[in-house]
């Protein structure tokens, strides 16, 4: 990212007052429109109370820098704990240094002065901005959105996949594939349809878990992979992946595990773009010449994830060339019907949806399971809400029916446990953009033009000056009362604004399904020690969990001779 400054630039100016609290939606009609709500997930509608008013550049203080001893501190953090711990470290360990609630700090990017001839993208940034105050965020994420539209994109997106598809491109072209890929994941009629599906594939997961044979350990985050792979391959292709039945061969013995190329091609793309990351494009250039094994890695992973889609696209273009569907049945139908985009086009886009799409809900879900595990009190909160709401006889049966659409509305509990979880371990951790022209955010500080400023989920979501005891997991923060009485910008687990992500509606609902239909039937412990109740986790590009070795538990069915119903509070 480029060196972190020099001592000397003072403390940062005063934050401004944080307590506004945003009015609660009206009834949604979705069980998860509230997304964009103040107890949902992706930050307030665009009705929201504004930060104030805008106000002149030369209206504004320059953001601070730490003192040396900081910057030494800082430093630390980021070889400790990359990015997202930086961001943390300077919104509130720092904060008392700074003096303020929530410090904004600046510093200068290095690259500049060796330009884009050896830097690449990375020389294009001005310096690096870190707002903690939520006013702040709301300002750059949707009240002056327009001037931070464009994403700072590291050049390893632009090296692997040439500037298309959704996560490595900007400007227009960014903005039409966001719109034709953003309209199946809206619309109450498909996210209805998707539910069904979700719900039916995280059965069918439960159920391999329940005929196991007993007690049996099991690694999350692979089965979640594997499961939300299945999902995001029916919703978006309507077609199968066959993990979901391949963990439950092996499961029961009938076969050895074995490795799924997709999804290692899925978690090696991640590996191998962590390495080269932040490396400029010449120098990714000259290593690929010098037949490096990193960015060798990163293309052939990039490689294997489009030659699985291929097939699927070309099998569909001659069923839609023998008859077209009335109406679109997934994601893929959308865009072959819609656009006239060759195979190239559309597998950037398939893949970014394929990756994205299956890879943050699984991290999530691992980290969902071990925290229910982790926290008896919470299973028990959550198993006495499936009984109340699914029935516990269906709940005890050797094979229950699907949560249905209905059902799913009454799971209090499961949503608050995963946005908990979205609140401790946000798989996207920040969300870093460019300033197009010169700025003042509410807390008074400057912001100038070709600034990328970071909006670190991360850091909102564990700053104990947001929320009380952070380091604890409790799914009541999100009950609708202290929802609506928290700042709306404190938790932002898949961005806000336009720019927030495409599948947040489609993810939390297809989390909560899959939390709820795997947990109805079966009990769940942690394997080793729980800790301090904290599951360590770190990032690459998204949340993984190799410091632990995974995410291992030890599932059972629920035995018919259990505890009868518990009181329902949720």
């Amino acid at each position: 990212m480029g060196a972190l400054g020099v001592p000397g630039a003072g403390k940062g100016a005063p934050a401004a007052a944080t307590a506004a609290a945003q009015p609660p939606a009206a009834a949604p009609a979705c069980p998860f429109a509230r997304l964009a709500g103040a107890a949902g997930l992706g930050g307030p509608a665009a009705g929201a109370a504004s930060a104030g008013p805008r106000r002149a550049p030369a209206e504004g203080a320059a953001p601070g820098r730490p003192s040396a001893r900081g910057q030494l501190r800082t430093l630390g953090a980021l070889v400790a704990d990359g990015l997202p711990g930086v961001t943390l470290h300077l919104a509130a360990e720092e904060a008392a240094a700074d003096g303020a609630a929530f410090p904004c700090w600046r510093f200068p990017n290095a690259a500049q002065e060796l330009g884009p001839k050896y830097m690449g993208g990375v020389a294009a940034a001005t310096g690096w901005v870190f707002p903690s105050d939520p006013d702040d965020v709301r300002w750059v994420a949707q009240e002056q959105a327009p001037n931070y539209k464009e994403r700072f994109l590291p050049d390893a997106y632009e090296y692997v996949a040439g500037g298309k598809g959704l996560l490595a491109s900007s400007g227009e072209y960014n903005q039409r594939h966001r719109v034709k890929c953003t309209q199946p994941f809206s619309q109450k009629g498909q996210l209805r349809k998707f539910s069904e599906v979700a719900a039916e594939g995280s059965a069918a997961m439960a159920r391999e878990w329940r005929t196991a044979g007993g007690p049996v350990e099991v690694d999350c985050c692979l089965h979640m992979q594997r499961l939300t792979l299945d999902l995001i391959g029916r919703v978006a292709f309507s077609y199968d992946f066959g993990q979901t039945a391949a963990t439950g061969r092996e499961l029961r013995g009938e076969t050895r595990k074995a490795p799924s190329s997709l999804v290692d091609a899925v978690n090696e793309f991640g590996e191998a773009m962590a390495r080269v990351f932040i490396t400029p494009l010449p120098v990714l250039r000259a290593l690929e010449r010098a037949r490096w094994g990193g960015v060798l890695d990163l293309k052939a992973s990039w490689g294997n994830m489009k030659g699985a889609m291929r097939p699927i696209i070309a099998e569909r273009r001659e069923e839609i060339a023998r008859g077209a569907p009335e109406q679109p049945r997934d994601l893929l139908d959308s865009l072959l019907l819609t656009t006239d985009w060759g195979d190239n086009e559309l597998l950037e886009d398939v893949v970014d949806v394929l990756g994205a799409g299956h890879e943050t809900t699984a991290s999530t879900l691992s980290a969902a399971l071990w925290s229910v595990a982790a926290h008896p009190e919470v299973q028990a909160e959550l198993r006495a809400e499936l009984d109340a709401v699914l029935g516990r006889e269906a709940n005890l049966a050797a094979d229950p029916p699907a949560i249905t659409w209905e059902q799913l509305e009454d799971l209090h509990c499961a949503k608050r446990v995963i946005r908990e979880t979205l609140r401790l371990y946000p798989a996207i951790p920040v969300f870093p953009r460019f300033a197009r022209k010169d700025d003042v955010l509410p807390s008074g500080h400057s912001v100038q033009k070709g600034d990328v400023v970071f909006l670190s989920a991360y850091a909102l979501g564990r700053n104990p000056a947001l929320w009380d005891d952070p380091l604890t997991f409790r799914p009541d923060r999100f009950r609708a009362e202290a929802a609506e009485a928290r700042h709306p910008f404190a938790f932002l687990p898949f961005g806000a604004g336009p720019r927030m992500c495409i599948g947040a509606q489609f993810a939390e609902m297809s989390a909560t399904l899959a939390l709820a239909s795997l947990l109805r039937g079966n009990d769940i412990e942690v394997v080793g020690d729980r800790g301090s109740g904290i599951l360590p986790v770190e990032y690459d590009i998204t949340m993984h969990f190799n410091r632990t070795g995974g995410v291992k538990a030890r599932v059972s069915p629920r035995a018919a001779d259990a505890e009868g119903p518990v009181p329902h509070t949720c």
